[in-house]
C-alpha cells in the first residue's frame, strides 16, 4: 500500500497539483451535498455484508467506476481549488485503470457491462454541475470522494469475502486499497488539509 502512496502522491506533485493549506471549506454547502447523494447503496458500511456473486461484483464495480470518472472530469472543469483538482486527477486516473481491468475481467466470462451512468448517478451529476466554488468542492469531496467510495469500500469487501472467481478477487484486493487511499484523501481535504499533507508512508 505504501508503494500505491507513493506513486499516487508523485503523480500529483509532477503536475503541481499539491498545494499549500486552503481554510475549510464554507459548511453551508453541505446541504448541496446531501442534495446531491441520492440513492448510493451500501454507503452504511456498518451493515452486514451480504452475500455477492463474482458476476454482480463486476456490474457493480463497471457503473461505480463510470461514474467516478465523469465525476472526477467534471470536478476538473468546475474547480478552482489546486487540492480538489489534484484530487479529481488522481480519480480519473486510478478509477480509468480499474474500468479496463473489470472490462477484461468480464470479457473473460462473457458478461456484458453497461455501457451508461446510472439514472440515480447522472442525478448526482446534474446536482453537482449546478453547483459553484467552495460550494462544488465541497459536495463533491463528500458525495464522491467520502460516499461514493464508502459505497466501493463495502462493495469490493463483499467480493473478497463471498467472490469465488480468484482473478476477481485479486484485482478487488489490489483495488481497494486505492479505494480507501480515495477515501481517505477526501476526508482530509474536508477537514482543511491538503494534498501535501499526506505523505507516501501514510
Amino acid at each position: 500500500m505504501k508503494a500505491q502512496w507513493k506513486v499516487a502522491l508523485i503523480a500529483l506533485a509532477v503536475t503541481g497539483l499539491a498545494a499549500c493549506k486552503n481554510n475549510p471549506y464554507d459548511p453551508s454547502a453541505s446541504a448541496a451535498a446531501s442534495a446531491a447523494r441520492t440513492s448510493d447503496k451500501g454507503v452504511d458500511d456498518r451493515s452486514p455484508l451480504t452475500v455477492i456473486t463474482d458476476e454482480t461484483f463486476l456490474l457493480e464495480a463497471a457503473k461505480s467506476g463510470m461514474f467516478e470518472v465523469e465525476a472526477g472530469r467534471l470536478a476538473l472543469q468546475k474547480t478552482t481549488n489546486p487540492n480538489v483538482r489534484g484530487f479529481a486527477n488522481t480519480l480519473v486516473t486510478h478509477h480509468s485503470q480499474a474500468n479496463a481491468e473489470v472490462k477484461m475481467l468480464a470479457q473473460r466470462r462473457n458478461l456484458a457491462l453497461p455501457t451508461a451512468i446510472p439514472e440515480d448517478k447522472l442525478r448526482q451529476l446534474e446536482t453537482l454541475r449546478g453547483l459553484s466554488g467552495d460550494r462544488f468542492d465541497r459536495a463533491f469531496l463528500e458525495t464522491v470522494g467520502v460516499g461514493t467510495h464508502r459505497g466501493d469500500l463495502q462493495l469490493f469487501n463483499r467480493e473478497l469475502k463471498y467472490g469465488r472467481d480468484l482473478d476477481v478477487k485479486a484485482f478487488a484486493d489490489k483495488t481497494i486499497k486505492l479505494i480507501q487511499m480515495h477515501h481517505d484523501l477526501a476526508q482530509g481535504l474536508l477537514s482543511g488539509k491538503s494534498l501535501s499533507d499526506f505523505s507516501p508512508h501514510q
